[in-house]
């Protein structure tokens, strides 16, 4: 009866330590420690509950290492968006004040065409005016 209380005992104690030990490590990663740390020495059934929660951390990790990764690509890309956008609406802004330029340009040539032609237009009614002129005769 005393072999029996003391193996119940040591399982008793062995169990308390594989449930301690198993709950620290998944108390850590809740909180997103995934660095797993058993300090128990597991035997039989239970080492493939250790080999479980130690690939499962992994894997997690492994997870949010890719998500990490992935985030930062989409802020870079996001940044270029940003930086691309940014030169395509000063470039807009560029292409609408040179157009605003070349109008302006385009009023002052039709002002001045809308002049040549009042003034070619001023200079016949003149000439028709003007009596011709007679041949000076040499004396």
């Amino acid at each position: 009866m005393g072999e029996l209380c003391r193996s119940l005992y040591a399982t008793n104690n062995a169990l308390k330590t594989y449930v301690d030990d198993i709950s620290d490590n998944l108390s850590k990663m809740a909180s997103g420690n995934f660095n797993v740390d058993f300090n128990a020495n597991y035997v039989g059934d239970f080492t493939s509950i250790r080999t479980s929660v130690e690939g499962i951390a992994s894997s997690i990790g492994s997870i949010i290492e890719g998500i990490g990764s992935a985030s930062e690509q989409v802020t870079l890309g996001s940044q270029n968006v940003s930086e691309t956008a940014s030169s395509l609406a000063m470039g807009a802004s560029d292409q609408t004040k040179t157009v605003d330029e070349m109008s302006v340009i385009a009023d002052k040539f039709r002002e001045q065409i809308n002049d040549n032609s009042r003034n070619a237009q001023t200079a016949r009614e003149h000439s028709v005016e003007v009596p011709p002129l007679k041949a000076a005769t040499k004396t």
